[in-house]
């Protein structure tokens, strides 16, 4: 019986046989040219740079220069968006409750002052509608400034003071 060693001898870049394991030998695994083997399959993938990165401050860079950053040149962060927009509720959630109790006050003043007004009490309604006026300014720059706008817009002072001056002029 042949070797099967002997049989690769004669044809060199036959394929071996697989039918028999353990038979084959270094020199028929040498010239084996069968099948295409799949190539860097199980090389790793390129290392990448983190998108956005920037040089820790005070680093040099490639050319080997000093270099500065600020912080006009580092991009924000999910983290740093996600805590703006956290900011922003707060402030909100804080100025609807802000608002929310300090207008129980305003309009029990205004609700007085018509008391006073109807037991003919002129001056202590007067004092009552002054009050609920200077309370609405008061609550209205108390609501912006909470909201980081402007402590002073006409048209919010004007929309607080309405249900003063609505209230002095009905009758």
């Amino acid at each position: 019986m042949q070797n099967l060693s002997d049989v690769e001898a004669e044809r060199p870049n036959s394929k071996p046989n697989y039918s028999s394991p353990g038979l084959l030998s270094k020199q028929s695994c040498e010239n084996y040219t069968g099948a295409p083997v799949a190539q860097r399959i199980e090389q790793s993938p390129p290392k990448r740079k983190v998108a956005g990165s920037t040089p820790a401050e005070g680093t040099q860079d490639f050319s080997g220069n000093a270099k500065e950053t600020t912080m006009s040149e580092q991009p924000e962060s999910p983290i740093d968006n996600d805590m703006e927009s956290l900011e922003i509720v707060r402030r909100r959630v804080l100025a609807v409750g802000f608002l929310s109790i300090i207008l129980h006050g305003v309009v029990a003043l205004i609700w007085l002052g018509i008391v006073y007004r109807n037991d003919g009490r002129a001056s202590d309604s007067f004092i009552m509608f002054f009050m609920s006026g200077v309370l609405a300014i008061i609550t209205c720059v108390g609501t912006r400034v909470i909201l980081k706008r402007a402590p002073w817009s006409t048209l919010w002072i004007a929309v607080s003071l309405a249900p003063t001056v609505i209230a002095v002029l009905w009758r």
